[in-house]
């Protein structure tokens, strides 16, 4: 099974795993890192390389963040960096939304031989899927 950590700003990853739970119930292989406004960015980074390495069961590890650029994203790639040169394959996906989450966890219980390069693929097209705009005529509806 792919692993999946999520890391965002606290307490989103949190409350998109409990999106998670909510629909799929506890799931396998999963690590939900809140990153707080004074966290020590290192050693962040060295438990977020802890956590991939302790979900790589040898199909890889999709790590998901939720704002590209912002302090999650920046030490999960470094995380990655450090398990990828300790011989893990992991891929960071970043712009997380929960039908981004519930298309991956899906996926994952529906097909667990897909790869972590066709996990990936389907986690962004969730992603785009899940974003609408909901338009209302002029009567409400």
């Amino acid at each position: 099974m792919i692993g999946l950590v999520l890391v965002a700003h606290q307490p989103l990853a949190t409350a998109l795993g409990e999106g998670i739970q909510h629909v799929f119930g506890d799931q396998a292989a999963l690590v939900l890192r809140d990153i707080r406004p004074d966290e020590d960015c290192v050693q962040a980074s060295r438990r977020l390389a802890a956590d991939i390495a302790a979900v790589d069961s040898g199909q890889g590890v999709l790590v998901l963040t939720d704002v590209q650029g912002a302090t999650p994203t920046n030490i999960a790639c470094e995380a990655v960096r450090d398990a990828m040169s300790a011989g893990h394959v992991a891929t960071v996906l970043s712009g997380t939304n929960l039908p981004m989450l519930l298309r991956v966890v899906n996926q994952r219980l529906r097909e667990p031989g897909l790869d972590l390069g066709e996990l990936a693929q389907r986690a962004l097209e969730g992603g785009r899927d899940g974003v609408v705009l909901i338009h209302f005529s002029s009567n409400g509806q």
